[in-house]
C-alpha cells in the first residue's frame, strides 16, 4: 500500500505531529511505501524525525529503510494509494495508522477449505513473468498473515460479515476487505442465484470490489490428474471426456467417478502445480484494468489493493 502524505499536514504540531511521526514509523516497519512531494519530505525529516517524537532507534529504522520511498511502476499501478491530509476525502494520520495496523481480510465461505486453495494459487503465480513484482508483495503479505481469510459461511452470513467489517473499518473498508466466493453456476450462461445477487449488492454498498468465481466452485480449478494424484479418483476409474467448459461446471462432489468430499479440498490443493492450474485458467482470458490475463491473476491483483 502507498501512503501519500499531503502537504496540508505541513507545520503539524503537538499531538498531530506525534501522530504523523508515529505513522511514518509504522508505515516503514510494515514495509509499505510513502509518497509526498520533496518539500513535504524535507519538512518531515527536519521536524518529525527527531528525538521530540521518536526514539533514536526508530529514526535509524526509518532512515535505514531504502525501500520506503522507492515506488516502482508495479507498485504505483497495482497497489492502493491512500491520501493522508486535512482535506475532505483524506485520511487523518490516526485513521491511516489503523490501515497499517489492522489485517486485510478476504471473506470466504469456508476458511479451512477455501484459504488452502487461495494460498496455493498465490504461491504458484508468485514468479509470474509479467506480474512477479506485485504477486510477490501479495505472497509476502499472505505469509505474514497481514492478508488473511475471514470465515463467513452461508450467503446470509457473508452479507452479515461484510456489514460487520464495514462497521469496524468504516471508510477504510475498500482498502482492507474483499470477498471471494463460488458462483455455484451450472453453466456459463446461468444467472446468479438471488442469494449471490444479494451478496453482490452488499459488496457494492460497502465499496468492496470482491470476486465471484467464473467456474462453479474452487473444485473446478483442478484437473482430473490432480484428483487422481490425491487419490480422490480411484486408479482405473473411467472419467467421461469433458470439454474445458463442461469441466468448469461439473458438481465434483456428486460426480459418479469420484468419492470427493468438501473437507478434502485442502488435500487436493497439495497436488496442484502451476502447469495444471494454468491449463484450467489460461483457456479463458479476462480484461482487468485494461490488461488481458487469466482469472487467478486478476484475483491476485484484487488482493494487491489490500496490500
Amino acid at each position: 500500500m502507498i501512503f501519500k502524505i499531503d502537504s496540508s499536514l505541513k507545520n503539524a504540531e503537538g499531538k498531530s505531529a506525534k501522530e504523523l511521526a508515529d505513522l511514518i514509523l509504522h508505515i516503514s516497519n510494515a514495509q509499505h511505501n510513502i509518497s509526498c512531494d520533496p518539500d513535504m519530505w524535507k519538512w518531515m525529516t527536519e521536524h518529525l524525525l527527531n528525538y521530540e517524537y521518536l526514539s533514536n532507534w526508530d529514526i535509524q529504522l526509518i532512515n535505514g529503510n531504502k525501500q520506503l520511498r522507492d515506488i516502482t511502476h508495479a507498485k504505483s499501478r497495482y497497489l492502493s494509494i491512500v491520501t493522508i491530509g486535512r482535506e475532505a476525502g483524506m485520511f487523518s494520520p490516526a485513521d491511516a495508522d489503523k490501515l497499517v495496523s489492522q489485517p486485510s481480510l478476504v471473506i470466504v465461505e469456508n476458511e479451512q477449505n477455501d484459504w488452502a486453495v487461495i494460498r496455493t494459487w498465490i504461491d504458484l503465480l508468485k514468479n509470474d513473468r509479467t506480474y512477479k513484482d506485485v504477486n510477490t508483495i501479495v505472497c509476502k503479505r499472505k505469509d505474514a498473515n497481514d492478508l488473511r481469510a475471514y470465515n463467513a459461511g452461508t450467503s446470509g452470513q457473508i452479507i452479515n460479515s461484510i456489514a460487520q467489517r464495514q462497521a469496524i473499518y468504516g471508510s477504510a473498508t475498500p482498502y482492507k476487505v474483499t470477498t471471494l466466493i463460488d458462483s455455484d453456476k451450472v453453466n456459463a450462461a446461468a444467472d446468479f442465484s438471488n442469494e449471490k445477487k444479494k451478496i453482490i449488492q452488499a459488496m457494492a454498498d460497502a465499496g468492496i470490489e470482491g470476486h465471484i468465481l467464473h467456474k462453479r466452485e474452487m473444485e473446478n480449478y483442478f484437473t482430473e490428474a490432480n484428483y487422481r494424484a490425491a487419490g480422490i479418483i480411484a486408479p482405473g476409474e473411467p472419467v467421461p471426456v469433458y470439454t474445458d467448459e463442461e469441466w468448469d461446471f461439473i458438481d465434483i462432489e456428486n460426480a459418479s467417478f469420484t468419492n470427493y468430499k468438501k473437507r478434502q479440498l485442502p488435500t487436493v490443493a497439495q497436488y496442484l502445480d502451476k502447469p495444471s492450474l494454468l491449463s484450467r485458467v489460461d483457456v479463458r482470458k479476462v480484461t482487468y484494468n485494461g490488461e488481458v490475463m487469466n482469472e487467478i491473476q486478476m484475483i491476485i491483483l484484487k488482493f494487491a489493493k489490500l496490500c
